[in-house]
């Protein structure tokens, strides 16, 4: 017998997304998908985010061995946690 998978709901229209932020980002994010893949980081240009950037956590997944990097955690991020941690390694925090 195989996985249960439920049905995915798959977001095509902006004006669903009540969030501004969250909005804003899938328009961008939409706007830079190339083939209808998954945009590459040459595809991101952080300038363009200025609005959405205080409220990003940018990760990097290293191989050997696996270990989380946090690349960016945004103002906003950081004044909510009270923590900054950019730069750090999920296991060190």
């Amino acid at each position: 017998m195989g996985d249960f998978r439920p049905p995915m709901h798959v977001l095509n229209d902006p004006d669903q997304i009540e969030s501004r932020l969250i909005r804003d980002l899938f328009v961008y994010w939409q706007s830079r998908r190339s083939g209808g893949g998954i945009p590459g980081r040459a595809d991101i240009d952080p300038t363009e985010l200025t609005g959405i950037l205080p409220n990003l956590i940018l990760v990097d997944f290293e191989q050997d061995p696996f270990r989380v990097r946090f690349r960016l955690v945004g103002t906003r991020v950081v004044e909510v946690t009270g923590f900054e941690f950019t730069g750090k390694y999920l296991d060190e925090i």
